[in-house]
């Protein structure tokens, strides 16, 4: 069908048919000069097959010209879809692909977004609505790569929310170990990361809507959310720090020198980047891997001292090794996937926002205030991934999410007396440290003193 320059129909028919068909390679006679006879040419895919014809379309104008490209174009991406790998020249040592064409991946891109958009025009007898399988294919080959996580990201872009969710729920018909599996369960770390960021609240957060408020007021409610914003960054260290080459990203520095970061390991800068994106301040997160480094030299740990020649700790010198990266993930509530748990606060009161954005500010740096990773204003009101439950409420922060308040460790886990005092002193000094710089507290009770880990931390400085 595809040296017979068949129609589009046609090879769909096929195609739905006998979809190995694209992915199988096949002699065709060809027509030599004319003291030759036709001979078998060498195996080819189909593809090749039927853009070996392309040079040789004849038009009979401009209109014609593009009428006629297009229908080619169509053709040569159905056949594409059913089998994305298949080569465009096979030189020894430099193969080249169709799925590495500018155009193609162009056009594939704005016919997944317009069927996706369109979708409503293609319900299936079950009330279900569905895309050609030429444009499922297309998409789940995007979505099961990590090097096309740009183009997922640019077909995602822009589109209404429900649009979103429909793209990233479509059934991958190749799916392993069980065909049909939704893509968002079976697509490359990025791309998963690329459609989550699409469908959750400012690209970032996501809500379970059956669980309940950690805290609410007349004027605001706390939410658990999970942050999947550092999980692209996440994977790219975790890769980094698999490989057996350094990272040598960010070799040089201010002072003219450059050091060697051996394998295992991040330099600074790739380190304070992904700290950057989870909102924890640089220089404390420097402070606290180098105390982590320091804590397994006293340990003598062998992972560690084996790569450390000097003997000094130096984070520039050695880099951020996985060791001391992990156990700081750890430190920080991240998984092995690169989320973690945060709360969410939501507000009505814009005075109230830009008050407790204004304590936490002269507050910045002190170790028992819980801080701030996060702010936002949703004035606008087109924020289209809000949980249902935050109508109303036009402002928020972002804080980390606490193990418990002082109410519910009274109530249900009960305190020792030392430990009572041990928070009371804690309490304290953090009070004290705010009369000092001329701030009052005004709202002390059992549910704004949180847990985190060993330490107790105030909350709520919106009063």
């Amino acid at each position: 069908a595809a040296a017979y320059n068949c129609r589009f129909d046609i090879l769909q028919n096929l195609l739905s048919s006998y979809s190995e068909a694209a992915s199988i390679r096949r002699q065709i006679l060809k027509s030599g000069t004319k003291n030759e006879e036709k001979h078998k040419s060498s195996p080819e895919f189909a593809l090749t097959i039927l853009e070996e014809a392309r040079g040789k379309i004849k038009y009979a104008g401009v209109k014609d010209k593009a009428l006629k490209e297009a229908d080619f174009n169509r053709r040569s991406d159905l056949i594409f879809a059913y089998f994305a790998n298949a080569p465009k020249t096979e030189l020894p040592y430099l193969p080249t692909y169709y799925r590495d064409e500018k155009d193609r991946r162009e056009r594939l891109k704005t016919l997944i977004r317009k069927e996706a958009v369109n979708r409503t025009a293609m319900v299936g007898a079950d009330g279900t609505s569905s895309v050609s399988d030429m444009t499922r294919l297309a998409w789940c080959w995007m979505c099961t790569s990590n090097d096309y996580a740009g183009l997922v990201a640019d077909v995602l872009k822009g589109l209404p929310i429900d649009v979103a969710h429909f793209l990233i729920s479509l059934e991958n018909p190749n799916s392993e170990p069980t065909p049909n599996i939704p893509i968002m369960q079976c697509s490359a770390p990025k791309c998963a990361v690329v459609m989550k960021s699409r469908v959750s609240f400012l690209g970032r957060y996501t809500f379970n809507p059956m669980e309940p408020p950690l805290h609410k007021t007349e004027t605001s409610i706390v939410l658990k959310a999970k942050d999947i914003g550092a999980m692209e960054k996440y994977l790219h260290i975790q890769t980094i720090l698999s490989e057996s080459d350094p990272d040598i990203d960010d070799y040089s520095h201010s002072c003219g020198s450059v050091y060697g970061i051996k394998k295992s390991a991040i330099e600074v800068n790739t380190f304070t980047r992904f700290c950057e994106k989870l909102g924890l301040d640089k220089s404390r997160s420097i402070g606290e891997a180098e105390a982590l480094l320091r804590d397994f030299y006293e340990k003598d740990d062998i992972s560690v001292m084996s790569q450390d020649e000097g003997g000094e700790i130096n984070l520039n010198r050695i880099g951020v090794k996985k060791i001391v990266f992990d156990e700081f993930c750890k430190l920080h509530g991240i998984d092995s996937t690169g989320c973690r748990v945060v709360a969410v606060k939501f507000m009505k009161s814009r005075k109230g926002f830009e008050l407790e954005l204004q304590c936490r500010e002269i507050l910045q740096g002190n170790g028992n205030i819980v801080p701030v990773l996060n702010d936002f204003s949703l004035e606008s009101g087109n924020e289209d991934n809000s949980p249902p439950m935050i109508y109303g409420y036009r402002y928020g922060i972002v804080m980390p999410c606490a193990d418990r308040d002082l109410g519910d460790i009274l109530y249900r886990e009960g305190i020792s007396s030392a430990n009572l005092r041990c928070n009371a002193r804690q309490i304290g000094e953090t009070l004290k440290s705010l009369h000092e710089q001329g701030i009052s507290y005004l709202d002390l009770q059992l549910k704004n003193v949180l847990r985190f880990g060993t330490q107790m931390m105030l909350s709520d400085f919106g009063s």
